[in-house]
C-alpha cells in the first residue's frame, strides 16, 4: 500500500520508489549534520570569530565532510574542577 502511495506522488514514474526513500534519508541525514554543527559550533566557547566562519564556511562548502571534521577536530574544553578532593 505505501508503495502504490509512493508511486502515485512520485513526479516522475520512471524513478524507482527504493531510490526515492534513499535520497530522502541521505538528505535527512544532511540536514541533521549541518544544524548539528552549526549549534555545535556557535555553543563553542573562547573561539575567535575568524576560526568559527571559517568553520561554517567548511561545513557549507563541503557538506558530508565539513561537520564530520568539525565533531572528530574539535577542540574539547578542559572540565572544569568543582571541587577539590579533600
Amino acid at each position: 500500500m505505501l508503495t502504490t502511495f509512493m508511486r502515485s506522488v512520485s513526479a516522475d514514474p520512471a524513478i524507482p520508489v527504493p531510490w526515492m526513500v534513499f535520497q530522502f534519508v541521505v538528505s535527512l541525514v544532511l540536514v541533521v549534520l549541518l544544524v548539528a554543527s552549526l549549534v555545535s559550533i556557535v555553543r563553542t566557547k573562547n573561539q575567535p570569530p575568524a576560526r568559527i566562519i571559517l568553520w561554517v564556511l567548511i561545513i557549507f562548502l563541503l557538506p558530508f565532510i565539513g561537520p564530520i571534521f568539525w565533531f572528530i577536530g574539535r577542540r574539547k574544553a578542559p572540565e572544569s574542577i568543582h571541587s577539590l578532593p579533600s
